[in-house]
């Protein structure tokens, strides 16, 4: 994978993410289901590996629950910071 496919505000954003999640980890995350460019999967059985839900094409993490959270802990995908991200309506 060449950096020369991103532009310079792409790059930066990643690297203000990875910073941001090392200091906080994951309290304050804003899940992507919450924006608007969130695109669900709609085809049948489990999405293929190459699926992004993001609507933009960012590249975007998932967190599931810890093991002590149990099965209704915070999960989904997200970005720490999103110059694209909309709020849904």
């Amino acid at each position: 994978m060449s950096l020369e496919r991103f532009t310079d505000q792409e790059l930066m954003d990643e690297l203000l993410n990875r910073r941001v999640e090392q200091e906080l980890g994951f309290d304050g995350v804003q899940y992507c289901d919450d924006c608007a460019r969130f695109k669900l999967w709609k085809g049948r059985g489990n999405p293929p590996d190459s699926y992004n839900p993001c609507g933009v094409g960012h590249r975007v993490k998932f967190r599931a629950p810890e093991d002590w959270e149990g099965p209704h802990g915070e999960y989904g995908f997200y970005r720490r910071i999103c110059s694209d991200r909309r709020d849904a309506e």
